[in-house]
């Protein structure tokens, strides 16, 4: 208003008729718009007048202002400089906000004398306003307004704390412990949806032939055994008897024991003809007949009989040009020094168990409080010819063991004792090796519009012989207890298939299982052959105990099929293991370990 009248000759509506007034000048040419070749006007009383009642309006309209506000800001209000208005903005009303009295008692309190600190208190309010006027920003800078009302050491927490109040540090406090505690939780799903991921992609590749193969080390002898405990740690004994733990994945050797088995032994007395079938009757192949570890404790066994076992130092402790260690040699196990022994498995509790050509199956535990590793004698078990290959399986409480006469023989992980053998294989045809597989049923189960995926287990026996064949054994486990039914362990029958093809070209000395559903067998010709042995999707056939259901399940239940072979890999296949995502192997002919991966995309 004060501008209007300062820069125009007229007055407004409510001090007079501005209408009137400029009609009558209009009439009398008395506008005040000089011109280039206009004279100036003379002012005659009504003008006076006219001008007098301007300047009066004008300090009216002041002290008028001053009075309504209530503010000291009020004199900086009417001589600020004229605002520009190009569009309507939303910091007019802002404006309004940061000037008007918050409650009428304002204007009641400005004439106090503690005037100035209510005037400070009420700006300290207003800072507090999302809709504060920053007066360090340009009246008509939006941003610079809108940056100025963020507080950036509080916008999360207010984000988050909205059911806080503001002082309420304990309630903060809580609230941000349950933050914390649901992103660490979101953490763990992810890291479980990413090995979920990861499973699913390496059971496809298994599936698919999909993987990368490379050396995984080279040593400086022929390799003979290995075996993996968690990888990429890995055993393996040499031609020459010596013992190496190497990295698989640097490709380095760890720790060694040099001619752990004394080369110029003879084959111990009765175990001739089993180092024979082993080494295809080269006696002058001084190589461990078998290797395991499990942590810092490495076993092996030699043809001179007995079991050595060893501690893997630490690390740092390196003591050789190439950066191993020595094994710190820990004795021989009692008991077995004039026994050849031919498997080496650790089973979950991390107790020994010992296949020996003598026909019997020792159990050890080792005490290792002391790092003494001082080994005690458990059980036996007794079979009925010497044991060639044996496999231990924790989820069901069995082992099996392949035999010299071709059976495969059962046994209990409890107490070591028989449980029942089957003969598969010809009359002088030995079981080379043998593995207990999860053959895995996956069951859709529909409920309504939703669909869910259950695996059910459905274990089985595989051994391979000396002539090349392979047979599969179904096994009789209750599915409430998870245990094999000792009573009646093989759910076969006389006229019951059990041969799957095609068979090898040589002697079948390695089997392992990466999944359920699947298996490979490795034979001593050279290649792998990978093999697809799940049960089926059985979600059309209801859960019965009927003869109906039992004979569907007996019809879907088909022999393994061969998926592809793994050729080329090894002149001579000696022995293979996995851990799961990959297949380690050796040669007779060969200084390497190699390893086939397959978590690759």
């Amino acid at each position: 208003v004060l501008r209007k009248i300062a820069t125009n000759n007229t007055l407004p509506a409510f001090f007079g008729k501005t209408k009137e007034i400029e009609k009558r000048q209009a009439i009398n040419g008395k506008h005040h718009f000089l011109s280039h070749n206009s004279k100036k006007p003379k002012y005659s009383s009504h003008n006076i007048v006219m001008i007098i009642t301007r300047h009066v309006a004008c300090v009216l309209l002041f002290f008028l202002s001053c009075g309504i506000y209530s503010r000291n800001d009020c004199v900086a209000f009417a001589f600020s400089s004229p605002i520009k208005r190009t569009h309507p903005s939303p910091l007019r009303h802002a404006w309004a906000l940061h000037y008007a009295p918050s409650s009428p008692s304002d204007s009641d309190n400005s004439s106090s004398p503690n005037n100035d600190s209510n005037d400070t208190t009420a700006n300290n309010n207003n800072s507090n306003n999302k809709n504060a006027f920053n007066t360090e920003c340009a009246i008509d800078d939006e941003d610079c307004n809108a940056l100025s009302q963020m507080n950036f050491s509080t916008s999360f927490e207010n984000n988050t704390d909205e059911e806080c109040d503001y002082n309420d540090e304990d309630c903060k406090a809580l609230q941000h412990v349950s933050l914390l505690a649901s992103l660490r939780a979101r953490e763990v799903e992810i890291e479980s949806q990413k090995v979920k991921l990861l499973a699913e992609q390496t059971r496809y590749n298994w599936f698919h032939a999909s993987c990368i193969k490379s050396v995984g080390v080279t040593l400086s002898d022929w390799v003979r055994k290995v075996a993996i405990d968690a990888y990429p740690i890995a055993v393996c004994g040499s031609r020459k008897g010596s013992v190496f733990v190497s990295d698989l994945e640097q490709g380095s050797v760890l720790s060694h024991a040099l001619e752990a088995h004394d080369p110029n032994q003879e084959v111990v007395k009765g175990g001739v003809r089993v180092f024979s079938i082993f080494y295809k009757g080269e006696m002058l192949d001084h190589g461990p007949m078998a290797v395991a570890i499990q942590g810092n404790l490495i076993v092996s066994s030699g043809r001179e009989g007995g079991v050595k076992f060893w501690k893997m130092g630490d690390m740092a402790d390196r003591t050789k040009e190439d950066g191993s260690q020595e094994l710190e040699a820990l004795g021989n196990i009692p008991g077995l020094n004039k026994v050849l022994v031919t498997s080496l498995k650790f089973d979950q509790k991390g107790q020994l168990w010992v296949g020996c050509s003598d026909g019997t199956i020792r159990v050890y535990s080792f005490n290792n409080n002391d790092d003494d590793y001082t080994p005690t004698r458990l059980f036996t078990g007794y079979f009925q010819d010497s044991i060639l290959d044996m496999y231990l399986c924790d989820e069901i409480g069995i082992g099996v063991c392949a035999t010299l006469d071709g059976f495969a023989a059962l046994f209990s992980l409890e107490d070591g004792e028989f449980i029942q053998s089957c003969g598969l294989f010809d009359r002088g045809v030995a079981a080379r090796s043998v593995l207990v597989t999860n053959d895995g049923v996956v069951v859709d189960t529909a409920n309504d519009s939703t669909t869910t995926t259950n695996m059910e287990s459905r274990w089985s026996v595989v051994c391979g012989g000396m002539n090349g064949a392979i047979h599969r054994l179904r096994l009789n486990v209750d599915q409430s207890t998870g245990k094999v039914d000792y009573n009646n362990p093989f759910h076969v029958h006389e006229d019951t298939p059990t041969q799957i093809n095609p068979s090898h070209e040589g002697p079948v000395v390695s089997l392992v299982s990466p999944t359920n559903g699947l298996f490979i067998s490795g034979s001593s010709s050279g290649n792998f052959r990978v093999w697809d042995c799940s049960y089926g999707d059985v979600s059309n056939v209801e859960s019965s105990s009927s003869s109906e259901s039992s004979e569907e399940e007996e019809e879907s239940d088909s022999l393994p099929n061969s998926l592809y072979d793994l050729t080329g890999e090894n002149s001579c296949l000696i022995s293979a293991c996995t851990d799961g995502s990959r297949l380690i192997s050796v040669g007779c002919l060969a200084p390497t370990l190699i390893v086939h991966d397959f978590t690759a995309d």
